[in-house]
């Protein structure tokens, strides 16, 4: 009889806003926009890709714990697999050829779906459903959000190394331009209380 304890599972959360004070707001009505890997023994495993990715391509990608996209904000234990590793690389090489780069799409493909999946091989377990909630969302009510396509423009986020599809082809204020638009705010707020 073996001693065999099976292997931490952690899930690795992480914010892919601009800034993480935007999914502090969020996160008062249960959702985000979050990436999430799942971390087995000295690798996180993940999931992504963009439509002009070649058709066979597995999307599913590894990088050192802690360190993917987006800023960290928290880790989740998952519990423990008794999975062996030979049943792991079985799981992981399936997930790999099932998740193709080319698949992926940020509402009904998504690295928190990658994730969910790997979870639940492992452990039995699914990912808890605010950190794919958003996402939930725009599947069953697309109107919400903006009209995506595999035409859309490519545009680089602080929180990312690399480059993205932009829901919009709106263009980021400067923070300087911020600073002037506030201060103009309080301006007119003040001239108004004064009237």
């Amino acid at each position: 009889m073996s001693n065999y304890q099976g292997t931490q599972v952690l899930l690795h959360v992480y914010d892919i806003t601009p800034s993480p004070t935007t999914n502090d707001y969020l996160m008062y009505i249960g959702m985000g926009a979050f990436h999430t890997g799942v971390q087995l023994y000295s690798n996180e495993y993940s999931f992504g890709g963009s439509q002009d990715a070649h058709p066979s391509a597995s999307g599913m990608h590894t990088c050192t714990p802690k360190q993917a996209e987006g800023i960290y904000r928290t880790s989740i234990d998952m519990g423990m697999t008794s999975k062996t590793s030979k049943e792991v690389d079985r799981i992981l090489s399936e997930l790999g050829e099932k998740y193709k780069a080319a698949e992926y799409n940020l509402f009904t493909r998504n690295c928190n779906d990658f994730c969910d999946e790997l979870c639940f091989a492992l452990v039995g377990k699914q990912i808890p459903p605010w950190i794919n909630r958003m996402s939930s969302i725009a599947r069953y009510c697309p109107c919400v959000f903006p009209k995506t396509t595999d035409k859309a423009p490519l545009a680089s986020f602080n929180a990312f190394q690399g480059q993205g599809y932009a829901l919009s082809d709106a263009k980021p204020i400067e923070p300087e331009q911020r600073k002037n638009e506030r201060q103009a705010a309080l301006e007119r707020l003040a001239k108004a209380a004064k009237s």
